[in-house]
């Protein structure tokens, strides 16, 4: 990851990962035979956030621009009981 250029980083106070869109995309060699579009479409239509909440997880807004492309996001993670 420390090669890596893209908006794609850990949160020092907490060590969340925190990213664009875009940067994910980028970073993410599973997906990088789709567009940038069809990437969106994935994650926006798929059951990601559903599969991400059962194993404590959950993307939130970190920063926002206005945009989707631009935003940044954060992967929080909550304790299961």
């Amino acid at each position: 990851m420390e090669a890596f250029s893209g908006e794609l980083f850990f949160e020092p106070s907490n060590d969340y990962l925190v990213f664009s869109l875009t940067g994910l995309h980028q970073f993410l060699p599973a997906v990088d035979h789709m567009s940038f579009k069809e990437f969106k479409h994935l994650l926006y239509q798929g059951e990601f956030n559903t599969s991400l909440e059962k194993l404590g997880g959950k993307v939130e807004i970190y920063k926002s621009t206005g945009k989707i492309e631009t935003n940044l996001y954060w992967l929080t993670v909550s304790s299961l009981e």
